[in-house]
């Protein structure tokens, strides 16, 4: 991995870290949300300053880039998030759905 890629890398996740931050501050982002950013902001971070890290995981792979290795880990992140996020919305719709229910047995019996 260049330099020129490890200080975008680093520059970009510091980046994205401090507006994370700014919003959880201002209440406009929940906390439970913005925790799979920061963590997979500070594994970026991590990654940018120690690029050993990504060389062996992409030999490890078979891969012949180590920037393969960097998209890689960035879409895993994303299928992560994804999928935290469809949990939560299957939640919320029984919680709905729940909620209905009571609301029209109640509306019924009076």
């Amino acid at each position: 991995m260049s330099m020129q890629i490890q200080i975008i890398l680093i520059f970009g996740t510091f980046l994205s870290f401090v507006l994370l931050v700014r919003k959880i501050r201002k209440s406009k982002l929940n906390i439970d949300y913005a925790s799979l950013w920061i963590i997979g902001s500070a594994i970026f971070i991590v990654l940018a300053i120690f690029p050993n890290i990504i060389y062996f995981l992409a030999n490890l792979i078979g891969m012949k880039s180590s920037i393969n290795m960097v998209f890689i880990l960035a879409i895993f992140l994303q299928f992560v998030i994804i999928f935290y996020l469809i949990l939560k919305i299957s939640i919320i719709e029984e919680k709905l759905k729940n909620l209905i229910q009571y609301y029209s047995i109640d509306r019924k019996v009076e």
